[in-house]
Formats: structure tokens, C-alpha cells, sequence
């Protein structure tokens, strides 16, 4: 969907943050984000970087934005400014410890695809993605 953006949100320095996806395959392209350099609060760096995505997206709702984390603290940054959390089970923290910190969603890798559909577990109405349309909320 062209409409989507891809925001970086970490606590890792830039060039850090650079090597780390890249050695992984994953691309090094965003349309926005935030560095460990700017700030150690993880919801603050979320914030900055949410802040910094309504250059390119003017007319978004925290509520529609998706963070992407491996720890509890990723989880709870998200909460913390209204954002959906999806937890990825790949580090040292197992699927249960990231639903009990209030992930929304728990993948077990960071490859790993949705094969039923996601629906928000603040509003049970909101199909968050449905993997038969592909489309997303």
C-alpha cells in the first residue's frame, strides 16, 4: 500500500542501527524515525519519532501506527504513547513474557507471517489485518 510509511524507532546509534539491518537482510529504508543518541527513554524515542511522521503522514492517529519490539520494554514504550504493540519472540524474551507485558500481538520470528486475522485487543471490533484480504486498519 503506498499510503503506508515505515517509521525506525530504536536505541541503538544510527550507524549502529544501519549495520544491525542490514546484516540481516532487512532494508535500511523508513520514512522516519529516532535514534538511541537522541534520548534513553524508549517512549520518548517513540514519541519523537511519531513526531517526526506527521511530516509525511499529516493526518494520522497514534492509533493507527504499529510498533514492532523484542523486549517488554518495547511493548510498554508502545502502550505509552497509544500505539499498538507487536511483540516478536526472537531474543531472550519467550511469547507468554511479551503478552504479559501487554503486546497486542506476539510473532515467533521476525519472519514469521499472520495466517489468521490480527484484531485488536483494545477494541475486539477492529481487525487490525486480515491475512485473506491483506488489508490492514
Amino acid at each position: 500500500d503506498p499510503r503506508a510509511k515505515l517509521g525506525l524507532a530504536t536505541g541503538n546509534l544510527e550507524d549502529a542501527a544501519r549495520m544491525k539491518l542490514l546484516s540481516t537482510g532487512l532494508s535500511w529504508t523508513h520514512d522516519f524515525g529516532a535514534f538511541g543518541g537522541e534520548t534513553s527513554d524508549r517512549a520518548d524515542l517513540l514519541d519523537l519519532a511519531f513526531r517526526r511522521a506527521r511530516s509525511s503522514l499529516p493526518a494520522y492517529d497514534v492509533a493507527s501506527l504499529y510498533v514492532v519490539g523484542d523486549t517488554p520494554r518495547d511493548v510498554a514504550a508502545a502502550k505509552a504513547v497509544g500505539a499498538a504493540a507487536i511483540g516478536v519472540a526472537c531474543g531472550p524474551y519467550a511469547i507468554e513474557e511479551l503478552l504479559d507485558a501487554g503486546a497486542d500481538l506476539v510473532l515467533e520470528t521476525p519472519r514469521a507471517t499472520l495466517k489468521q486475522p490480527f484484531w485488536s485487543t483494545s477494541d475486539p471490533s477492529r481487525v487490525i489485518f486480515d491475512p485473506q484480504s491483506g488489508n490492514s486498519a
